[in-house]
This record gives C-alpha cells, sequence and structure tokens, in this order.
C-alpha cells in the first residue's frame, strides 16, 4: 500500500528543491525506504488519513509506505507532487514524466511568492496609515 501527500511547510515559495520524507508501517520498509535513498520521518507524528492508513495497515500486517512532501498548505503545488512521483519511481522502477508538473509548481511557486509580497507591501502601507490616524499625546 502506498500513500502519497504533503507536508504543509511555511514558506514553501522559498524553497526551490522540495524534500521528500517517507514513513512506512514496519522495519523492514524503512530500511527499503532508507536503501533507495529517501529520507524517512525519525521524530514528530503524521495525523489525518495517512495516520489511519498507516494505523490499519501496520495492525493486520499490509505493507505500507508513505511519501510525504513539502507543500503549500492553502495552494494545489504540482512540484511537491512531482518530487513524490520521483521518490516513488526510486522504490517501483517505473520511469514517470515529471516534466509538466515541474512546470506547473514553478508558475505556482512564483505567483504565490508574488502574493506574499504584495501582502507585505499592503501591510506594511496599512501600518503607516494607522501611524497617521492615531492621535498623538505628548
Amino acid at each position: 500500500m502506498v500513500s502519497m501527500g504533503g507536508i504543509p511547510v511555511q514558506d514553501r515559495q522559498d524553497i526551490e528543491a522540495v524534500k521528500v520524507y517517507g514513513a512506512a508501517s514496519n522495519p523492514p520498509l524503512l530500511k527499503t525506504l532508507s536503501d533507495k535513498g529517501i529520507e524517512t520521518l525519525h521524530d514528530g507524528f503524521i495525523v489525518g488519513p495517512y495516520a489511519l492508513i498507516m494505523r490499519y495497515c501496520a495492525e493486520r500486517n499490509i505493507p505500507a509506505i508513505a511519501l510525504l512532501a513539502q507543500s503549500f498548505y492553502n495552494y494545489p503545488d504540482p512540484e511537491a507532487a512531482a518530487a513524490t512521483i520521483k521518490e516513488f519511481s526510486k522504490i517501483t522502477g517505473l520511469n514517470i514524466d515529471v516534466s509538466k508538473l515541474v512546470e506547473g509548481g514553478e508558475e505556482i511557486r512564483l505567483r504565490a511568492r508574488d502574493v506574499m509580497k504584495r501582502t507585505t507591501q499592503e501591510l506594511n502601507r496599512m501600518k503607516k496609515t494607522q501611524e497617521y490616524d492615531l492621535p498623538l499625546y505628548v
């Protein structure tokens, strides 16, 4: 059983090389992930559907792995999807073309960076306006 998803990270728009982390339902699968060059989660915890799937599989001795890429919290992240599929390819030996995902991911990342820049500028402008609106007491 293979689950693929994301781990939302702050400042994702500044990350150029997305990391993918692996988790597994048993120690031999963790070793397989490590042997394939996939960084495994050592600390922390998984929540939501991936956690339930992993727990269900572990309880029933069903081999399962989760591949989780650093991703945007509120936006689709084709670049993270591409990184996850590349790691999946290492495990399966399948050659999957992810070039369209990489192109789409770069576009979304640049747009997100632009939105954050404009938001910061607007917040700074609003702060200045508030300063002028406040009464001055001496």
